[in-house]
């Protein structure tokens, strides 16, 4: 078999600070895709979302060309930051915790 290969799914856990209920129902949906976004652009693919008021589930695809700790820095950083700048009631919001992969 020519070329080589690397598939890397991984199973990644965030909650909120304090896990305070702050992903409201309303944003969740859009939460998701724009963390789908962020994982676009990085070449990785989302699989699966989901979660409750205070934690969120990703099942990720991530490419040879990103770290997995870089993977967990842009999306924490850049989904906090959307939320912070789109919903001003959230401003306490940041995602804090564990991945598996």
């Amino acid at each position: 078999m020519s070329g080589k290969y690397l598939s890397l799914n991984g199973h990644f856990t965030w909650s909120t600070a304090r896990r305070e209920p702050l992903i409201e129902t309303a944003i969740r949906k859009d939460l998701f895709a724009f963390i789908g976004g962020i994982l676009n652009n990085k070449k990785a693919k989302l699989l699966s979302a989901g979660g409750m008021f205070d934690h969120i589930h990703l099942y990720a695809s991530l490419p040879s060309t990103i770290s997995i700790a870089d993977f967990v820095n842009v999306v924490k950083s850049n989904s906090s930051r959307w939320i912070h700048e789109s919903f001003s009631h959230l401003r306490g919001f940041c995602l804090a915790g564990i991945w598996r992969v």
